[in-house]
């Protein structure tokens, strides 16, 4: 037995108000581990006596295969302090995060921007388009599990450090394509790389929300992130086109690209000590415990495990389609805005790029306050946090069908400005998601948040792609864009219902999942 543990081991229970950690005098005997943890360390030994629910590593009711799953970073039962949510190491991680969330943000939208003289360029059909623009999801869905594992195992932060250095290369390459002997192709293939690099954003984020941010505070951080992303959307929209004129149409994207690699370098600057430690002395807290528990049989685990999906499956699937609808509408208009209003007659691209920036600049102003709004239900008019998940989130989805629906029983010869005014508003109701879908991923699952979120957003990728290539179809039909936005508003309202019903707050933990991924 190790001196650390001995020293756990020695310490009286204190049944009365414990809630599963050390007492404060542990923190005093070991200083330098609360100034470099900032939370406060399972007491592993004592969960096992009088089993304790504990944030997830040692729960009551566990079978001897999850007692003995090896931990990672996001689940080490780490549970921040309100105090620590306003420190600087805190701030730091929220910064790069938010700093990530732009440059993805400018890094994708730009090419929407620029479809249309890259259309003309290579006289592409609306049909190829689609099929471009679904290129950067193709990548985007293929990195999904193994982003979510890396997030969850590395830290979501220094995933999404690594990963904005990984897709600005990406654009520093697309200068190269008018070089090329098959542009096309080699467009095709950069859009893929560009998304698989950007596959760790979703995952990252709620990964770096659940282990760096306090439950209160999830809401407001998580939204204040995607706020960002739609900042980085409206700033695209609008430089993208001053961008051309000056260095060309890929060379924007070579420029956005070295932009991205300097914001990588001084995340890791300013991420100097490593933003996600590892617990000391945390293998030999558990290695006594796996001392005492005796290993089950490789078939009862794979039982046991099978059998806890299986509890699980419901919830899941109902995440996952929950995000799809999400994705599918996120992804469709975020590429096919710029193409919708040219359709209406907007030709200047410096005006397509204002008109294109306004649903995400609204996007923006719902998440901040959205997030501000969901922390002040919780704390201050102490509601729970499954009935603020449940209302944004509904709330979302009637309100994105409303608007749409607007635009589809409006005549053809409808104003670019209206359109514009319709548009925003449905797309600023998604802005409700991050304090909705999001947050409630993260409390529910908080320990495997990474994983989930990769699972589900495969799920809203693939929606997006097929929901593309569909446009791109409506659009060259007798129906046009108002079959796409019937579509979508449709979904939207399906997804309300499914979410009302099925949204009930049941935990989620599928540590077992993520560690059989790391071993492959």
């Amino acid at each position: 037995m190790s001196l650390f543990e001995g020293h756990l081991m020695s310490m009286k229970p204190d049944t009365k108000g414990f809630r599963g950690f050390a007492p404060a005098r542990f923190f005093r005997s070991v200083p330098s581990w609360k100034a470099q943890q900032q939370g406060r360390p399972l007491n592993i030994e004592r969960s096992l006596k009088v089993g304790v629910q504990t944030p997830g590593i040692v729960q009551e009711g566990m079978t001897e295969g999850e007692l003995c799953e090896e931990p990672s970073p996001g689940s080490l039962g780490l549970v921040q302090k309100e105090d620590a949510v306003g420190s600087d190491r805190v701030l730091r991680v929220f910064l790069v995060a938010c700093s990530a969330s732009i440059m993805a943000a400018v890094s994708r939208t730009s090419f929407s921007v620029l479809a249309i003289p890259i259309q003309e360029r290579f006289a592409l059909s609306m049909a190829d388009m689609g099929l471009i623009q679904s290129s950067l999801l193709f990548g985007y869905i293929v990195g999904q599990i193994p982003a979510g594992v890396l997030a969850d195992n590395m830290g979501g932060i220094s995933a999404l450090v690594l990963g904005m250095a990984a897709w600005s290369l990406f654009g520093v390459f697309m200068l190269g394509i008018p070089m090329a002997g098959n542009p096309i192709a080699v467009l095709f293939l950069l859009r893929c790389g560009l998304g698989f690099s950007q596959s760790v954003l979703m995952p990252g984020i709620s990964a770096t929300s659940a282990q760096s941010f306090s439950p209160m505070e999830r809401g407001d951080k998580t939204s204040g992130i995607y706020a960002c992303y739609s900042i980085g959307t409206v700033a695209s929209l609008i430089i993208t086109p001053v961008m051309a004129d000056s260095v060309g149409t890929f060379g924007t994207f070579t420029a956005f690209g070295v932009v991205g690699i300097i914001c990588s370098i001084f995340g890791l600057l300013l991420l100097s000590e490593k933003p996600f430690h590892r617990l000391f002395g945390m293998n030999d807290i558990l290695s006594g415990a796996r001392q005492r528990v005796q290993r089950a049989p490789s078939k009862m685990q794979r039982k046991s495990q099978l059998a806890r999906f299986r509890r699980h499956s419901g919830d899941l699937m109902l995440l996952c389609w929950t995000h799809a609808v999400i994705g599918f509408g996120f992804f469709v208009l975020q590429s096919w805005i710029p193409t919708f209003l040219h359709s209406l007659g907007v030709n200047n691209l410096y005006t397509l790029g204002v008109l294109s920036a306004m649903p995400w600049l609204l996007t923006a102003a719902v998440a901040a306050v959205s997030g501000r709004l969901s922390r002040y239900l919780e704390i201050k008019k102490k509601w729970n946090s499954l009935k603020v998940r449940r209302l944004f989130q509904i709330i979302s989805s009637l309100g994105g069908a409303q608007c749409l629906l607007l635009l589809v029983f409006q005549s053809q010869n409808i104003s670019p400005l209206i359109a514009t005014a319709s548009i925003s508003i449905a797309v600023a109701f998604q802005g409700l998601c991050y304090p909705g879908f999001h947050s409630y991923v993260q409390d529910i699952a908080s320990n495997d948040a990474g994983v989930i979120l990769a699972l589900t957003n495969s799920c809203s990728i693939a929606a997006g792609i097929l929901g593309n290539v569909v446009t791109g179809h409506l659009a060259a039909s007798t129906f046009g864009f108002r079959a796409v936005f019937a579509l979508t508003a449709g979904l939207y309202l399906l997804s309300s219902i499914t979410w009302f019903i099925g949204a009930t707050g049941r935990p989620i933990r599928l540590t077992h999942l993520r560690n059989r991924l790391l071993r492959v």
